[in-house]
């Protein structure tokens, strides 16, 4: 295993130490300007890390989400386009 991989993993741990659980989501069903059923299924919260809130997205897997590998997207910062970048990849 590589060291970034390690440290990856590492930090994985040390955070869902410090996480709860999501403390509100929902289920987005559609999208502004766009007129079709959305073609995946995509979840939208905040999780709690010690004092602090982090709003997510969460799309699941178009082929076999049981045994596909998670990405974990971190963006951020001050003025920050968040979902343009998430969208831009």
């Amino acid at each position: 295993m590589s060291g970034c991989i390690k440290a990856v993993c590492f930090y994985m741990v040390f955070v869902m130490n410090w996480c709860k659980p999501a403390v509100s989501f929902s289920v987005v069903d559609s999208l502004p300007g766009f007129t079709a059923p959305l073609p995946f299924k995509l979840e939208t919260g905040y999780t709690e890390v010690d004092d602090l809130e982090f709003f997510y997205y969460f799309i699941e897997s178009e082929r076999s989400p049981a045994e596909d590998p998670l990405l974990l997207w971190l963006t951020g910062g001050l003025a920050a386009l968040v979902f343009l970048g998430f969208s831009l990849k």
